[in-house]
């Protein structure tokens, strides 16, 4: 009986424990999350004009570089917030920083309406239908894996703030 007391006790603890942990990564200032969204933003930027420079060398072609870069978005996106949110800047709330990945889309879908990205595609007989597509699929695919992600670290960084 008074086993199962003490591991009653324990149990008890390791669970205030693990809420002092979450409460730890729910703390940040604003400053943290500021200087997250902007080395998410660099590294997002870096990594797709390595991407694009890349293709170009290897396909020397506007519309294959437009191809690659859509299809592999998904993945660089995914990459940047695991490289700012995951390994830099683990004290932040997931929850709080996915909404503002809708600025992160309406970037991206920003570049259908430049002139270059238009002149492109017009000069193949590619509807712009199919690379909104392939953008929305990769971005679908950003959303499904960076959630299931970071809604899986432990301890948990996707909770709402805990009530002390």
């Amino acid at each position: 009986m008074n086993t199962e007391e003490n591991l009653w006790k324990s149990k008890s603890k390791s669970t205030i424990d693990e809420e002092k942990l979450i409460d730890e990564h729910l703390n940040s200032s604003t400053l943290i999350y500021l200087a997250a969204w902007f080395s998410f933003a660099i590294i997002l930027y870096f990594l797709r004009f390595s991407l694009a420079s890349v293709g170009f060398l290897i396909f020397s072609s506007d519309v294959n570089t437009l191809f690659l870069t859509l299809l592999l978005d998904g993945p660089i996106l995914l990459l940047s917030i695991y490289i700012s949110h995951g390994l830099i800047f683990r004290k932040t709330n997931l929850r709080k920083v996915f909404p503002w990945t809708i600025l992160v889309f309406l970037g991206g879908y920003s570049q259908f309406s430049d002139p270059f990205t238009i002149e492109v595609i017009q000069s193949t007989d590619i509807s712009i239908d199919l690379f909104k597509a392939i953008y929305f699929a990769g971005y679908g695919f950003f959303i499904i894996f960076g959630y299931k992600y970071f809604s899986s670290v432990t301890p948990t960084r996707w909770v709402a703030k805990i009530k002390s």
